[in-house]
């Protein structure tokens, strides 16, 4: 901190030092407003480190040895357990791709099938046209050139917005692309990418949303593979037997609120309160990262809140609560 101040070589290029000296400045004051203890995490992306900031006030009613209010400040060096998160992260990320890479290779070659057939269609019809001269005829095969333009302009499309959809999902963790985005369209590109495995294993999905214009900031990506991780566990759950995930989006006071639900007969292992806690996993294939992952990214990325209630011979009911505005 005392290196932050007094270094000469501050300047307008580099304001890393300048936002984490504001950053502490704000807290400190929010600290002894609310007299409550504060705490917060910094990338500093020129040495590539991770530090855990703790901010505690202390005021002279509570401690009668000092005369004067204060501030102790705690800087916790957390590179190494921060990179370790991010390998396992990737990890599990790669799991799931691993996963999804079937179906998205699947969903990519309809649309191709159809725009090659198009071209072909096209290189025909035009081929006719050139060659026609009743006005009747030419008329129709105008007609038909335009349908198949339409159709392979909407393959386009299609494809177009599954790279997209797969480019959001396989950005680089470590780069933190923090954002504002709307979670009504992270979902959908979810469930685009999930369609496939909806359709080979017989499961349905419902979104519900009270508000689809609801947004948050933070990592796109990491959000994204928290859901795609609860959707797979819904789905898996129904071990290849028709079944029903919601998906409900809606906003609760300041914050939103993501919520998938399956009704494939709850979680059998007993470890309910280490959940997501300890790497477990209660599948033959599991690796038990994903629980685990996905509540420390809520938990940490997110400042936001994950809790699941589950009932035997029932289902089970996965809660994200994150805050709409940045604390």
């Amino acid at each position: 901190f005392i290196h932050f101040i007094k270094n000469n070589e501050l300047n307008k290029k580099n304001d890393t030092e300048f936002l984490i000296i504001d950053k502490i400045i704000k807290n400190i004051k929010t600290a002894h407003t609310n007299n409550r203890f504060m705490k917060f995490e910094f990338h500093y992306e020129i040495n590539d480190e991770y530090y855990l900031i703790e901010i505690i006030p202390f005021n002279n009613k509570k401690f009668r040895i000092i005369d004067q209010n204060g501030t102790v400040i705690i800087f916790k060096d957390i590179t190494e357990v921060k990179k370790l998160n991010i390998k396992l992260v990737e990890q599990d990320r790669l799991v799931n791709l691993g996963i999804l890479s079937g179906g998205i290779a699947h969903d990519i070659s309809n649309p191709a099938s159809v725009i090659e057939s198009g071209l072909y269609y096209l290189k025909y019809n035009f081929k006719k046209l050139e060659n026609e001269n009743n006005p009747q005829k030419k008329n129709i095969l105008q007609s038909k050139i335009s349908k198949s333009l339409d159709t392979t302009y909407s393959a386009c499309n299609k494809i177009l917005f599954m790279v997209k959809s797969i480019k959001n999902q396989t950005r680089n963790l470590s780069s933190g692309d923090i954002r504002e985005f709307s979670i009504n369209s992270l979902l959908k590109d979810v469930l685009l990418i999930l369609d496939h495995q909806f359709k080979k294993t017989y499961c349905t999905y419902e979104l519900i949303e009270s508000d689809p214009k609801i947004k948050i900031t933070g990592d796109y990506t990491k959000l994204s593979q928290v859901i795609t991780n609860l959707i797979i566990n819904s789905v898996e759950a129904y071990e290849n037997k028709p079944g029903l995930v919601k998906i409900i989006l809606k906003k609760s006071s300041d914050n939103a609120i993501i919520i998938v639900e399956d009704k494939a007969g709850g979680i059998k292992n007993k470890k309910h309160e280490t959940i997501f806690k300890d790497i477990i996993s209660t599948k033959k294939n599991g690796t038990g990262l994903g629980l685990y992952i996905s509540h420390r990214l809520i938990t940490s990325d997110f400042d936001g809140k994950m809790s699941f209630e589950t009932q035997l011979d029932i289902g089970t009911t996965f809660t994200i609560s994150i805050p709409m505005f940045k604390r």
